[in-house]
């Protein structure tokens, strides 16, 4: 039904983030995802043989369609689909995406046409881990980009292990995948070409809305240290609200400030509370974010529309606008209500025109919105737009929160200061890395990057090619390096190399006090050999 209202709300922000394959192997977190089709082998010998080439045909398409939304089809195979999600391009969240995908494959396959009359089922695997992609091996049709490394191999047991219509994933997958998803533990299995059992865990079914809740929030669950200021700030946003002045707070900072969990404090005071969240993957649909979160939201699009080819589209969008907006004031009525729009950097226009009119209401309302700090956001003509930006944390103010995070004694020293050096103030990156550690019980050593922080890392550089090469260069040298030692050893013209270091900077990366050298993530990736 959405998808009938593309003309509501207006230019596309955004083309398409499809990346092309570019034939270089490289190192990176992936989730790879096998689709089969099951009971092919008695459908095989029940059909004709025209007719069964006609169900893997329509079985293939519909796969290839929910993988491509967002991830990549790397191959067919008789009876089965390979697809990559986080190759060749990165976003935060490929392990929901795959998940997601998963579920709505289950749904198509179930709805296609079976010439033997019968409802047909997939079975399909998902696993998430390091690899190296990229490779271009065989010729001619068979060409294709080689993945090395257990995820494949892991991913393809777990199909074997899934019954008809089901989604079989990994723990990786599980503990990327966040609110949003029914799991069912099933226990260790022994699977092929493994020494030891494995966890298996089933998605028993998706939201029919994808929905953020405050409680579920795992940052509800952090500290909240070296934020004093702007939870001051945002406190008293809140209580001018409450006495019956509309505020609206535009909360900056990049991905892991804290923003969610600054927002948790107010929300845990608030009756009447609703969340809009935005994500890269919807941000072309109108008003998806407030469809996810108001149930009544899509049968009062479909009412208000009717045929829309015979309306005028602009008239149309004010009038879904004011009803929405009418609908949401409504939750203020008897009491101060919190309204929460996160990752609005992902806001599409029809929802942007509905946070506007919100800002302008008179109403006990407190209207947040987060978005990172790439692009302005622009909330209107609201009279009491308040602005916070969340900045690293100091190293005071991180050492405080590694404490405690992980305890005064739970951690070697070297790994406390390695920490705190290789996370850059960053919130996020030190609970993540200090839980890495304590959960793989070695308080005295440091482990690699934990999976809940590659696929962000790794979002942010395969914007830019360029940007990406020299920060692979760089997490080679180490953590402090200057620009003619970058210069020298890299194989990249002084021009585009310093076009590159300007794109880390605009990542994240920035120069130390001395002012002569520049800080490298020790880490991110380096360049498959």
């Amino acid at each position: 039904m959405l998808s009938a209202l593309a003309g509501l709300g207006g230019e596309a922000e955004r083309s398409g983030d499809r990346a092309e394959p570019r034939g270089e192997a490289e190192r990176r977190q992936l989730t790879v995802m096998f689709v089969d089709l099951a009971q092919s082998t008695r459908l095989a010998l029940r059909l004709d043989p025209e007719a069964m080439r006609e169900v893997l045909h329509a079985f293939r398409a519909a796969v290839t369609r929910e993988i491509a939304r967002s991830g990549y089809v790397a191959k067919l195979m008789g009876d089965g689909v390979l697809g990559y999600f986080g190759w060749p391009q990165a976003h935060e969240d490929d392990a929901r995406r795959a998940v997601v995908a998963a579920i709505s494959i289950v749904e198509a396959v179930a709805g296609l046409d079976s010439p033997a009359g019968e409802t047909l089922a997939c079975r399909i695997g998902i696993a998430t881990g390091m690899v190296v992609v990229g490779d271009l091996i065989g010729e001619g049709v068979a060409r294709e980009h080689a993945v090395v490394g257990p995820t494949p191999n892991l991913a393809a047991r777990l199909q074997e292990a899934a019954g008809a219509g089901e989604i079989m994933i990994s723990d990786t997958t599980r503990r990327l995948l966040g609110p949003g998803f029914a799991i069912e533990p099933i226990g260790e299995r022994m699977l092929k070409g493994h020494e030891e059992a494995v966890p298996l865990f089933r998605v028993l079914r998706g939201r029919s809305r994808e929905i953020r809740s405050f409680a579920a929030d795992p940052a509800a669950r952090e500290p909240i240290v070296g934020r004093d200021a702007e939870l001051s700030a945002l406190r008293r946003a809140w209580e001018q609200a409450k006495s019956g002045a509309s505020q609206t707070v535009l909360m900056t900072g990049e991905a892991g400030m804290g923003k969610s969990r600054l927002i948790q404090v107010i929300a845990e005071e608030a009756a009447s509370r609703l969340m809009f969240q935005c994500t890269s993957l919807h941000s072309d649909n109108p008003f998806w974010p407030v469809v996810q979160q108001l149930p009544s939201a899509a049968a009062l699009i479909e009412r208000v529309t009717g045929p829309v080819e015979s309306r005028d589209t602009g008239r149309l969008r004010r009038e879904i606008i004011a009803a929405m907006a009418a609908q949401v004031l409504a939750a203020a009525h008897d009491e101060p209500a919190l309204v929460v729009c996160e990752d609005a950097q992902w806001v599409d226009r029809a929802t942007l025109e509905l946070l506007r009119r919100l800002a302008v209401a008179e109403a006990p309302l407190l209207l947040v919105v987060t978005s990172r700090p790439e692009g302005e956001l622009r909330l209107g003509a609201a009279a009491s737009v308040h602005r916070i930006v969340l900045r690293r944390l100091d190293d005071r103010a991180a050492g405080a929160l590694l404490a405690s995070v992980a305890g005064p004694n739970r951690l070697a020293t070297r790994v406390r200061n390695e920490i705190l050096a290789r996370s850059d103030g960053v919130p996020l990156f030190i609970e993540e890395m200090s839980k890495a550690v304590l959960d793989a019980g070695s308080p005295g050593k440091l482990v690699s990057v934990p999976a809940t922080l590659r696929d962000s890392l790794i979002a942010r550089l395969d914007v830019s090619p360029l940007v990406k090469a020299v920060a692979q260069i760089a997490s080679c040298i180490g953590r402090n390096f200057t620009e003619k030692l970058l210069l020298q050893v890299a194989d990249i013209p002084q021009a585009e190399l310093q076009e590159g270091l300007a794109g880390l900077l605009g990542r994240g990366l920035h120069p130390d006090n001395s002012g002569s050298s520049m800080r490298s993530c020790a880490i991110l990736p380096t360049r498959a050999c």
